[in-house]
């Protein structure tokens, strides 16, 4: 399809007629009549209503718009990515779960704004049932999550896999099954969290009842609350060490169906700006000395 056909039709819909259009792409306006009219002998289809010099744009003509939107806007990253251009965006906007915050997302964004310093990044802490929503509703540019979401407008890679653990206090008895939690009060982040999610299933797997969870915003809530006896939480054996707490939690291993959960960037699958996708999982993964294909 015709790029150049392509942006003077959106322009004749953005402008709200043919004048105006010329006037904005710096033509003649029989040139833009003519480009309009070849692309619906093209299509086979009215883009427009025509009432004297008025034109309405068409039902059909409004789904080709959002696709003009878009090609065109692909069109332009295109020729800036094969410009050499490493920033393709002034903000970029990501959402972390609290875990990959606090251990990876650090250094990653470290060695992301030394090689593009131009980028404003913001980051949003969150669970990972709220990031795909933000995701989705174009709220945030990118995110990562825990474990594969499957969704037809995203766009997923897996970073690394994290061991989990389950951790309780030292007092507390050794734990062999989901039983052993009958009676054991759960600390986790708010509902959506991967992590929560995952030793509810396992409780539910084996036919346990689900306590009562006492909810924390922060890592550092959550182990300090297992330390101190009040019950038991699930999280990347990582943590623990990184938030030195090893002397007084006990990591009990997992089954091996719960015990890794995969880490994934996520974004929207018509995105224009996949080159800085690219470019901010190549520095989640430098430390690893690995490269991704985005």
């Amino acid at each position: 399809m015709d790029l150049r056909a392509l942006q003077i039709f959106k322009a004749v819909v953005d402008e709200g007629g043919v004048a105006r259009a010329a006037e904005r792409l710096h033509c003649v306006q029989s040139n833009v009549s003519t480009r309009i009219r070849q692309l619906e002998d093209m299509l086979g289809t009215r883009l427009f209503e025509r009432a004297g010099k008025r034109l309405t744009v068409t039902p059909r003509g409004v789904v080709l718009h959002g696709y003009a939107v878009r090609l065109l806007e692909l069109a332009d990253e295109a020729r800036q990515v094969m410009k050499g251009s490493g920033t393709l965006c002034t903000e970029l906007r990501i959402g972390a779960i609290v875990t990959t915050a606090t251990l990876q997302l650090a250094h990653a964004l470290t060695e992301f704004h030394r090689k593009h310093p131009a980028v404003q990044l913001r980051v949003n802490v969150a669970t990972s049932d709220s990031i795909v929503r933000d995701v989705l509703g174009q709220e945030l540019d990118v995110g990562f999550v825990a474990g594969q979401r499957p969704h037809d407008e995203l766009r997923q890679i897996e970073l690394d896999a994290e061991e989990l653990m389950l951790l309780t206090d030292r007092e507390h008895p050794s734990i062999r099954s989901a039983n052993d939690l009958a009676n054991t009060r759960i600390i986790g982040f708010r509902e959506g969290c991967a992590y929560r999610s995952r030793l509810q299933r396992w409780m539910a797997d084996a036919g346990v009842p689900l306590p009562r969870t006492l909810e924390f915003d922060t890592s550092e809530a959550i182990v300090g609350c297992v330390a101190a006896g009040l019950g038991a939480a699930i999280m990347p054996a990582a943590v623990v060490g990184n938030l030195g707490f090893t002397d007084q939690i006990q990591c009990h291993p997992l089954p091996e169906k719960y015990a890794f959960s995969r880490t994934m960037m996520i974004w929207r699958s018509d995105s224009r700006h996949h080159a800085d996708h690219h470019a901010l999982a190549e520095s989640f993964l430098a430390r690893a000395g690995s490269h991704v294909d985005v």
